[in-house]
C-alpha cells in the first residue's frame, strides 16, 4: 500500500514539475499583452483626435464619415462617435437609420 502511494505522489509531483518547465513564463505574456493594450489605446486617441478634426471642420458628420476617414467597420465608426458624444463633444441628431448626423455641441 506504501508503494503504491509513493507513485500516485511521485506521478502528481512529476505533472506539477512538468507544467511549469513545458508553459512560457507568464510575466512575458503578460508584458506583452500591457503593451498591445497600450497600443490600442494609443490607436484609438489617435483616432479619436482624427475625428475630432472632422467635426471641427464640417458642421455635420454622419458614421460614414467616420468610416471613411480611419477605414474601420460601421461598428467601431459607432462606438468612436459614442465616445464623442459621453464626452459632450457632439450630439446625435435623428434616431435611427440613414437620416443619423451629428453635430458639434
Amino acid at each position: 500500500m506504501n508503494i503504491f502511494i509513493s507513485i500516485i505522489g511521485g506521478v502528481v509531483v512529476g505533472l506539477i514539475i512538468g507544467f511549469f518547465v513545458w508553459h512560457p513564463s507568464t510575466s512575458a505574456q503578460a508584458d506583452e499583452s500591457d503593451s498591445l493594450i497600450h497600443q490600442k489605446e494609443a490607436e484609438k486617441a489617435a483616432n479619436l483626435e482624427k475625428v475630432r478634426g472632422l467635426i471641427s471642420t464640417q458642421n455635420k458628420i454622419t458614421n460614414d464619415d467616420v468610416q471613411n476617414l480611419l477605414n474601420v467597420s460601421d461598428a467601431t465608426a459607432e462606438r468612436y462617435l459614442d465616445d464623442l458624444e459621453s464626452a459632450g463633444i457632439i450630439r446625435q441628431v435623428g434616431k435611427t437609420g440613414v437620416n443619423i448626423y451629428y453635430e458639434k455641441t
